[in-house]
């Protein structure tokens, strides 16, 4: 499969740099059309979708962060890198939700392993299952991608009604959390398509994304756009040790790793 991607930064040095390690993740099953571009105002303006972008921070005019949140605004699946000079990140930095935090001061070898964990979660998000319900009365399916789902509850035996985001409502047309998306599968076999992609009951009549979890507490947590949600008892020991996993794995450590043990 081709992926494109983007190299947003005002030094050619750096971006060639990044090209050539890029390049040595290509096989006969992924290869990169990489597409360079110097400014913010540049990549705001070709209007491209590009499946992966790498940001450098410090640039002329508009500067990495907000390039970033202009892009955010328009494509919140795009896998977002920051490639930058700039040793710490700052708490904006987190807040158009990047991948990694690339400091170009690593070794050739460091940014190879922060790749590698980008490449594999770009194979994951393209190859992510959805989930199809019905609005109301209408015919038509709705696809739902697993990003626009927050939870999903039981409805009737044998269906489950699905909760998404208010952006994904907004973007359909569809008035939040007045129309009701539902869906002909039990929850057990939703949990069972889904529970590898980060989902997880956090009781036996709902799961829940844990991409969108704000905060949660011992009982309690705190979901996007919905506000609190219980946490079961029986359901704890479970759902904390899957969202620690998810975790781990976000931050780029596979299951084995002496860091994920620790």
């Amino acid at each position: 499969m081709i992926y494109q991607i983007a190299i947003c930064d005002d030094c050619t040095e750096d971006r060639e740099r990044l090209k050539r390690l890029l390049r040595g993740f290509e096989d006969e099953k992924t290869t990169f059309a990489i597409t360079d571009f110097t400014s913010g105002e540049e990549i705001l303006s070709a209007g491209l979708a590009f499946h992966m972008i790498f940001m450098d921070i410090h640039m002329d005019k508009m500067d990495g962060q907000e390039t970033a949140t202009q892009i955010r605004k328009k494509d919140r699946r795009v896998i977002l890198s920051f490639y930058t000079g700039i040793g710490e990140p700052s708490s904006a930095n987190f807040r158009v939700q990047p991948y990694r935090y690339i400091v170009k001061s690593m070794s050739d070898g460091e940014i190879k392993e922060d790749l590698a964990a980008l490449i594999n979660y770009l194979h994951e998000m393209i190859h992510r299952p959805a989930l199809w319900a019905q609005a109301g009365r209408k015919e038509a399916g709705i696809r739902l991608d697993l990003d626009d789902i927050v939870y999903i509850t039981k409805s009737k035996r044998t269906s489950v009604r699905v909760w998404p985001t208010r952006e994904f409502m907004e973007k359909m047309g569809l008035e939040f959390q007045k129309t009701e998306l539902t869906c002909e599968k039990q929850l057990g076999n939703v949990h069972e398509l889904l529970e590898q992609h980060g989902f997880e009951y956090a009781s036996s009549n709902y799961v829940v994304n844990f991409e969108h979890i704000l905060a949660y507490a011992r009982y309690e947590i705190h979901v996007k756009d919905y506000g609190f949600l219980s946490l079961t008892r029986s359901k704890t020991r479970q759902f904390r040790k899957r969202m620690g996993e998810y975790m781990l794995k976000k931050a780029g450590y596979q299951e084995g790793d002496e860091a994920a043990r620790a």
